[in-house]
């Protein structure tokens, strides 16, 4: 249940476990390297999540992770300011994805253990997903999530994104998808939610370092189970 980024989603979406919905994927190893790590802090003033709003207020999100070739082990966290249950850390997600490039696609597939720390029942589930990303001013993508345990439904999210450059070292990008939800922790089938993100990365006197402020907006297309919701926040990226 992550905010899934849309660069975050291409998969911040683009993560998982999340937000903006699951951990940010990582960028490709540089050619001829085998392995490489990397980590994101992110503040964000609401944690929205495939059009729910498990947390509110404000939130940080941390998370490491781990490529070697063409898999990516991600451990993805949600520490909240007041947690719907009163505990700081709500959740957290483990994601092993595997990610190759086939021409201008990119196969994805992959497995993600959901564990909430701040809940009395449905403490644990996971799901498995599958996707495709295309190359392309567009970039399109879709991407398809079964929860095998308390979640028990389906998610199927597809959208865009484009990303210009406004100088030699930032980048602004901007990303819209959809989402339909079929029994995925809601009783009922159906589009569920609209997700727009505006993001730019900044370079630091820190090589690695990144800046990525954004914003987002959650927009529902089922008001009987998900509201809308406008958030933002900031990234600190190390690649």
């Amino acid at each position: 249940m992550h905010l899934v980024r849309l660069s975050l989603v291409i998969c911040l979406s683009l993560l998982p476990a999340s937000a903006a919905a699951q951990p940010p994927p990582a960028e490709d190893p540089a050619p001829g390297s085998r392995v490489a790590a990397g980590t994101d802090i992110v503040a964000a003033t609401a944690y929205v999540w495939r059009g729910f709003v498990p947390v509110p207020s404000l939130t940080f999100q941390p998370s490491v992770f781990v490529t070697v070739g063409d898999l990516t082990f991600t451990s993805w966290s949600n520490l909240a300011r007041r947690g719907p249950n009163g505990r700081t850390f709500t959740e957290h997600d483990f994601v092993a994805d595997y990610s190759r490039g086939v021409g201008a696609v990119t196969v994805s597939a992959g497995w993600v253990a959901y564990a909430f720390p701040d809940l009395t029942q449905d403490t644990r589930t996971h799901e498995l997903y599958a996707g495709l990303a295309f190359g392309g001013p567009a970039a399109p993508f879709v991407r398809v999530y079964q929860d095998l345990g308390a979640g028990d439904g389906t998610y199927v999210q597809a959208g865009v994104s484009h990303e210009w450059r406004a100088g030699r070292h930032v980048t602004v990008g901007a990303s819209l998808s959809g989402g339909y939800n079929h029994h995925q922790w809601v009783a009922g089938s159906g589009f569920s939610d609209l997700l727009g993100t505006v993001r730019a990365s900044l370079p630091t006197p820190i090589a690695r370092l990144r800046v990525e402020p954004f914003l987002s907006r959650s927009h529902t297309l089922d008001r009987q189970r998900f509201p809308s919701r406008t958030f933002g926040g900031v990234g600190l990226t190390i690649r």
